[in-house]
């Protein structure tokens, strides 16, 4: 076999183990996306203000939880760089200790959120039958606020053992449950009352419920045979069950919760800062009247269809580094990341020239009335050039965060949002009064930013010396 055949083997293993990891987390999020689609479809008919409350509501209460939801990602770092140091017993108490910790965090934010929510409405000047539907939503929703949290982290450690697939099964579960309920309770089918906006709560509220119950099954089912797990046999991206005890969950090892916790702070703390910032600018929007930030809403909505494959591929990156490292192996790291990147791009991009194409279309999927389509098309437009943009910040940040940088994205994050969007946001927004393509022009400027820095942090290269402990 010649040096290039040699080349083109490893490059053909590369993707399918890329490939493999990638897939089930791209239609994981697509399902997801689909319920996001549905219950924002199913409540943009009832009206716009409906719609903004849901809206502004979710944005709220999922800002909070992926906070502290970021615990999923530091599980995933370390339980992947102890399965590729082949250290299996500790990735085991790793995973048993984050999911402890997650249940007792998620009690705190449901009581947290439940208290707040009105204040959050009052603060953000929405109109008075917004801030009603959009408190009665938030207060259904965060019932099922432990078990979601806790369920980031139970998928964490599924990733972090290089399964991918049983998160997928699980999302299809409790997310077919989502769409039903959502039908049901929002319209009064099936037998059950018409809850407007309280029953597309009601409706997500018992899918996530569901799908952490699901969660917690796979997490505590043993491997089968003599074998550690399928990574010891075949390498990364092979389905491995992790076999957790049920008793040693809450059973503390404040090394190992430390370590989680160090690592996870600081995601939390950018998905804090991004999040809260499009809060911000989202009440800045607000301003520009009801149409036009339903308008927005719808357009947020359609374009997460292209972001399935950016999470799909910064899953793969980050448990592919960490696991990596963990092996020692730091050029196959560099490798491999280079081509998720590359995958991702290609992807990213195609879903782009869609939206570009067919703005008029997705728009109509989501709402009927003309005034928000007719907004919201120029709008879409411009986010279709984010999209390149989006595959290159989320691939080489999930890298970096798989090594166990996660400091970096975070200041990164800090720069871009709360140093470039709110304030251009504000100014163009609340003192210029510009239209809403105007916001979407800083929303893209912001990403390209944030996507510059992020590659130059990678470049760097530190992220290859870290030591976890």
């Amino acid at each position: 076999m010649t040096e290039e055949d040699k080349k083109s083997d490893e490059l053909r293993d590369r993707r399918r183990t890329i490939l493999r990891l990638a897939w089930p987390a791209i239609l994981e999020m697509a399902f997801y996306m689909l319920v996001w689609i549905v219950d924002t479809a199913m409540v943009g008919r009832l009206g716009a203000a409906a719609l903004s409350a849901v809206g502004l509501g979710g944005q709220f209460y999922w800002t909070v939880t992926w906070v502290f939801g970021s615990i999923g990602i530091g599980t995933t770092i370390v339980v992947a760089r102890y399965v590729g140091a082949a250290n299996f017993d500790r990735a085991r108490k790793a995973g048993e200790q984050a999911l402890g910790m997650a249940f007792v965090i998620g009690l705190v934010v449901w009581a947290g959120v439940w208290y707040s929510s009105p204040w959050f409405f009052r603060l953000s000047g929405a109109e008075s039958v917004v801030e009603m539907s959009g408190t009665v939503y938030i207060r259904v929703i965060s019932l099922s606020t432990a078990p979601w949290i806790a369920g980031y982290a139970a998928s964490g450690v599924l990733r972090g053992w290089g399964d991918t697939r049983t998160p997928l099964y699980i999302a299809a579960i409790g997310n077919a449950l989502n769409v039903v309920g959502d039908y049901a309770l929002i319209f009064g089918r099936l037998g059950f009352p018409a809850l407007g906006v309280s029953g597309a709560a009601y409706a997500s509220a018992g899918s996530i419920i569901v799908r952490f119950c699901l969660s917690l099954v796979a997490v505590l089912r043993k491997e089968n045979g003599n074998a550690s797990n399928a990574y010891n046999t075949y390498g990364p991206g092979n389905i491995a069950r992790p076999g957790l005890r049920f008793t040693r969950i809450f059973s503390p090892d404040f090394g190992l919760m430390g370590l989680i916790a160090r690592l996870s702070v600081p995601a939390g703390l950018e998905a804090f800062l991004v999040d809260g910032a499009r809060t911000v600018n989202m009440v800045f929007l607000t301003t520009l009247g009801t149409v036009a930030f339903a308008a927005h809403q719808v357009v947020i909505v359609a374009e997460s269809l292209s972001f399935m494959p950016g999470y799909g591929f910064a899953v793969a990156s980050t448990v592919l580094v960490g696991q990596r490292l963990g092996e020692g192996n730091i050029r196959r790291a560099e490798e491999d990341t280079k081509e998720t990147v590359r995958l991702s791009l290609m992807l990213m991009s195609l879903t782009g020239v869609l939206l570009a194409a067919f703005p008029g279309p997705i728009l109509r999927l989501f709402t009927d009335e003309a005034g928000v389509i007719a907004r919201g098309i120029p709008c879409l437009m411009l986010a279709a050039l984010e999209q390149p943009l989006l595959a290159v910040a989320d691939t080489l940040s999930a890298a970096l965060k798989g090594a166990g940088d996660t400091k970096g994205p975070f200041y990164i994050a800090a720069v871009a949002s709360w140093g470039f969007r709110v304030p251009l946001m504000f100014l163009a927004v609340r003192v210029l009064g510009y239209p809403l393509p105007v916001a979407w022009i800083i929303i893209v400027a912001g990403v390209g930013f944030q996507a510059i820095l992020i590659y130059r942090r990678y470049r760097k290269g530190d992220w290859k010396r870290i030591k976890l402990e």
